[in-house]
């Protein structure tokens, strides 16, 4: 969290300010306090961490005041609830809201940051007209709908999510200027050879300093045309690759996202029919020329602008398959338990383990169920060994999250690390 105030911004190297490199506060506060002490001891003025428009301690933001403040919506919260910080925003003059990466308010969290929206909007004693608000996203759309429902689910979000009417929401997009394309284009033949081997060479080749030379052969072999290029190799890229039938219906098939195999497939299809079946030699075609199209350029404009979208499995199914034996076991992770099963059909379901991450430290744990798992509660029905739910240290180093082995029930619990993290909020037992 910082406040920013309204001075003339810092740029470069300061000869009065040290940048502070870090990212922990905690390393941040014992430089600052090292530094202090080092300069009563010399006896000197302290050099500071960082410029003097930005306050970095809660201290500072309540003597200062700044107009701009950055942080996020968990320390707002505290800040809004916090006696020493209320006043921070009772009565203050609040112009703006700025929210990046809007679509992640979503659900149980969205519903408590729109809530403090209101909140803070009520301390300032602002209506929710003389507050702009602004939300920021490449992605909060109805994918499954046309471009005009997009647009309403983006402003119906924003109504219900800045507390406005959603007469008064505004849109504001990107759109790419429209290509002329040249009407006689020719229609180049499948290319012959490796086309994944071509592909590693022209990327290669691109590296700087750039091999003009392998990009011309590698031009020739994927067109059938020769590349002479002129005083900017780019330019003359540009304008040879405009009048190809196979890059103008690259760009057209993937005005939408799809997936590469299909687009490949698509592309090749439209240029000529039956051109190319679907599969690796078509997908390399098309990924090399989406590398030419890059590098191709106009006024420094690339002619193709690819967009990969990567997307990656959750954990919430990953499984993991334990092999070796007792003295020596090494972990297999599988995004699927269906994965997992083609890789160890000789293995049953049970043998392959739930992955869970704890919310707050990001480590792994491996999910397990027990059968006749006993925990012993006292008079006040709570579970003994645990400190509300946590697992404690006793006095000789062990943790009561975990039973010693040998006993009928031996066995790890899934609650909480050493540390007090929470993993799980209840604990999984078969009772088969």
């Amino acid at each position: 969290m910082a406040g920013i105030e309204s001075r003339p911004p810092q740029s470069g190297h300061s000869p009065y300010v040290d940048r502070f490199e870090g990212t922990s506060r905690a390393a941040y506060l014992a430089e600052r306090q090292s530094r202090r002490e080092k300069a009563i001891r010399e006896d000197r003025p302290i050099r500071p961490l960082s410029p003097p428009e930005e306050c970095c301690s809660e201290k500072e933001i309540r003597e200062r005041n700044p107009r701009i403040l950055l942080t996020n919506y968990r320390q707002l919260e505290i800040l809004t609830t916090r006696i020493p910080d209320v006043g921070l925003f009772a009565t203050a003059p609040l112009r703006y809201f700025v929210f990046d990466e809007a679509h992640t308010y979503e659900g149980a969290v969205g519903a408590e940051v729109a809530c403090l929206i209101r909140r803070l909007r009520l301390l300032a004693g602002k209506q929710s007209d003389e507050i702009i608000c602004i939300g920021t996203s490449a992605t909060l759309t109805a994918s499954d709908k046309d471009d005009t429902d997009d647009e309403s689910a983006a402003k119906r979000f924003a109504s219900r999510f800045f507390g406005v009417e959603a007469a008064n929401v505004t849109l504001v997009g990107e759109s790419y200027v429209r290509r002329e394309w040249p009407k006689d284009r020719y229609h180049p033949a499948p290319p012959e050879g490796n086309g994944m081997e071509r592909l590693a060479r022209l990327l290669k080749a691109l590296e700087e300093p750039v091999d003009v030379e392998t990009v011309r052969n590698i031009f020739r072999e994927l067109t059938g045309w020769t590349f002479e290029p002129d005083s900017s190799w780019r330019t003359s890229l540009n304008r040879l690759l405009l009048s190809n039938e196979y890059v103008h219906q690259c760009a057209n098939i993937l005005r939408k996202p799809r997936e590469l195999d299909e687009a490949a497939w698509l592309t090749s299809q439209a240029v000529e029919h039956g051109r190319l079946v679907q599969g690796e030699r078509a997908t390399a075609e098309l990924l090399t020329y989406l590398v030419l199209g890059v590098a191709a350029q106009s006024d420094g404009q690339p002619l193709l602008r690819p967009k990969v979208h990567f997307f990656i499995r959750g954990l919430d199914s990953m499984v993991v398959a334990l092999n070796g034996n007792a003295d020596e076991t090494t972990p297999e992770l599988f995004l699927s338990i269906k994965d997992a099963k083609e890789q160890h059909a000789d293995r049953r379901e049970d043998a392959f383990f739930p992955v869970l991450t704890c919310t707050t430290c990001g480590q792994h744990f491996f999910e397990r169920h027990y059968l006749n798992l006993e925990l012993e509660k006292d008079r006040s029905r709570r579970i003994k060994g645990l400190a509300n739910g946590d697992a404690i240290e006793w006095g000789d180093g062990s943790v009561s999250g975990v039973w010693p082995t040998g006993s009928p029930t031996a066995a790890r619990k899934p609650h909480f690390r050493p540390d007090g993290c929470r993993i799980m909020r209840d604990v999984s037992v078969c009772v088969a």
